[in-house]
């Protein structure tokens, strides 16, 4: 934390602490941010209403990644770590949760990571079960998610990190995020812009055009099929 503080405090707005097993959509963690100011005391991280933990400092940082301002890592070096003795020291604690003890003292205000619909865009789990555990996610990770062990799982729309991602996996989820695509598919977040601009039936004239401009490499591979 010093040497962040020491090396990067002028010119870095936000810090985001990850592990090597979680997966950052960056796009959408710069969405989540804009409105703040990176000046005030402030985080996000994975929400775990159900902790006991928690409950009891008033504070939460996540498992897997977590992010603090500007501000937050300034007052946590100059505040903090003078007084060390308020955190422990003892290693193999969870540093996200000594961090979020510590910085309780500051009134370190937490960004609120759900989405509408009330569902977490930080994931605590991957998305499937890991082959080669057993265990999916605790469950506090399921009350977090707003689901349980017999329910279908809900996750947000624009999520921003998961947690216990394999590298295979990332380099699946890398594809199926940035490479793959869904003719007729389209993003809700510029569907809404489209239809501040355009009316239903220009807007289904627009897909109509894309799909008739694709239309002859299909009848080309069609045509190859015969043959």
């Amino acid at each position: 934390m010093k040497e962040l503080y020491n090396e990067y405090i002028t010119d870095t707005h936000w810090f985001l602490f990850v592990d090597d097993t979680s997966y950052v959509v960056m796009e959408n963690l710069r969405y989540l941010l804009y409105p703040y100011n990176p000046n005030e005391i402030l985080g996000v991280g994975f929400d775990i209403q159900s902790s006991a933990y928690i409950k009891s400092t008033g504070t939460l940082l996540s498992h897997g990644s977590y992010l603090l301002s500007n501000g937050a890592l300034e007052k946590f070096v100059t505040k903090i770590i003078p007084n060390i003795k308020e955190c422990s020291s003892k290693e193999g604690n969870d540093d996200d949760f000594e961090i979020s003890k510590c910085l309780s003292q500051i009134r370190m205000r937490h960004i609120n990571s759900k989405d509408d619909h009330g569902y977490d865009k930080i994931i605590k789990s991957s998305l499937v079960p890991n082959s080669e555990r057993c265990e999916f996610v605790d469950s506090e990770a399921f009350q977090a998610l707003g689901r349980t062990l017999s329910s279908k799982p809900t996750y947000a729309e624009y999520p921003i990190s998961f947690h216990n991602i394999r590298l295979d996996a990332q380099y699946a989820m890398e594809y199926f995020l940035y490479h793959a695509s869904i003719i007729g598919k389209q993003s809700s977040f510029f569907k809404k812009i489209y239809e501040k601009f355009f009316t239903d039936e220009e807007l289904e004239k627009i897909i109509i055009e894309e799909i008739v401009h694709l239309a002859p490499l299909y009848v080309m591979e069609d045509k190859n099929l015969e043959q």
